[in-house]
């Protein structure tokens, strides 16, 4: 009582993230029925001591140290509908390969790495919405660096949005009557941790609620511990969010 909890997903305070929440809160994009995230590294595996370390990450890899930033900006625009189940995958392909530590970003033991590199699911969100996420920390792909991609798709109107972890361009598509139309906003430069301090702290100044809640960490956080047991079991696993 009397505290407030804000979680630092910083890229929630990229100006085209907010735009693509702002279109949907305008009812620009209608229904939405389909969202894809992907958030992939050519080769990116991080060194020790970091998330490659098995009891720093609690076990997980890729898909919690930059998964989670596809999926807040993906459910931030969708006001964070919540999860019903999950189908998902995850691999470890490039991490135990000593041939690939000298083409990532640091050193490791690959006879100890236990992570996954590259991990896959298919969500099912409330509202009949379906959302599918490629998360990887290497794979072999065109792009050099961390790609991030993320598309929301209505029947009103669509999203795309590219970037890396942030969102750093986005792009409405809809139609008028007779024509098909592309919205392009133009977006200011924002130092984006130093934006999320600053509304932290206005949020403590007038005891309002941070945007970045702690209750929609546990939804994200649902999906993720979601498409990790849907991975060991090998079946789709049923997601329960606490209610608070």
């Amino acid at each position: 009582k009397g505290k407030k909890l804000m979680v630092g997903y910083w890229s929630r305070f990229s100006p085209a993230l907010q735009f693509g929440m702002e279109a949907f809160d305008d009812g620009l994009l209608g229904e939405p029925y389909v969202a894809y995230g992907y958030l992939v590294r050519r080769r990116g595996i991080p060194g020790i001591p970091t998330f490659i370390d098995k009891v720093l990450s609690g076990g997980k890899g890729a898909l919690l140290d930059i998964g989670c930033y596809i999926i807040d900006n993906i459910l931030a625009i969708l006001k964070y509908r919540k999860p019903i189940s999950v189908n998902g995958m995850i691999y470890t392909k490039f991490g135990n390969n000593p041939d690939e530590v000298k083409f990532n970003w640091g050193n490791w033991d690959p006879s100890k790495f236990e992570l996954e590199d590259y991990a896959v699911g298919y969500i099912r969100l409330e509202g009949g919405i379906s959302m599918i996420l490629e998360v990887g920390w290497a794979a072999n792909v065109s792009h050099v660096g961390e790609k991030g991609y993320m598309r929301i798709l209505g029947d009103k109107g669509g999203l795309e949005g590219i970037g890396t972890e942030d969102i750093k361009e986005i792009a409405l598509y809809s139609r008028t009557k007779n024509f098909l139309i592309d919205t392009k906003p133009v977006l200011p430069n924002r130092d984006l941790p130093l934006e999320m301090v600053r509304t932290f702290i206005n949020s403590i100044i007038t005891n309002s609620e941070p945007p970045v809640s702690g209750y929609q960490s546990i939804i994200l956080h649902a999906i993720i511990d979601g498409i990790y047991k849907s991975a060991i079991k090998g079946e789709e696993i049923k997601i329960e969010v606490p209610e608070i």
